[in-house]
């Protein structure tokens, strides 16, 4: 099975909420306490090795209650065959102050061939997934490849 992504410099894809699902960010420590959350994100590929990809965040937002925080910079690896996502990415918030992301997903079924307009489905966990310090996030996402 192989799997055409971009390569590096190829452009970029994203991923994106708010299809009309329940996108919750739950404050760590007070689990009773929860937000609407949602994201945006633009990565290019760095590299396709067997197996999986290797991403490179250039930009997007996330937006927990009424704070939106701005992608500076991350990395992330698909697994084709375990059908698992992992982000690390890092923020700002309004103020300057930076912040870590931390996205875990599963049922990541990338289409083979992946090709301009293709996209796919992925649930990012509570409790995996989390802004540091700060909130849980229960995300359902689409990923699209742009071009």
């Amino acid at each position: 099975m192989t799997y055409a992504f971009p390569r590096k410099n190829e452009k970029d894809g994203t991923c994106r909420n708010g299809n009309g699902s329940s996108e919750t960010a739950f404050k760590i420590g007070h689990l009773s306490t929860s937000q609407s959350a949602s994201i945006s994100l633009t990565a290019t590929v760095e590299r396709v090795s067997f197996g999986r990809a290797l991403l490179n965040f250039t930009g997007g937002t996330l937006t927990v209650g009424s704070t939106t925080y701005a992608v500076v910079g991350g990395h992330g690896i698909i697994n084709f065959y375990s059908h698992k996502i992992v982000l690390h990415i890092n923020l700002k918030d309004s103020t300057g102050k930076q912040v870590h992301l931390i996205l875990y997903g599963k049922n990541a079924h990338v289409p083979s061939p992946f090709s301009v307009g293709d996209h796919f489905s992925v649930d990012f966990a509570k409790h995996q997934s989390k802004l540091a310090h700060q909130s849980f996030l229960d995300l359902s996402a689409t990923v699209t490849r742009s071009s």
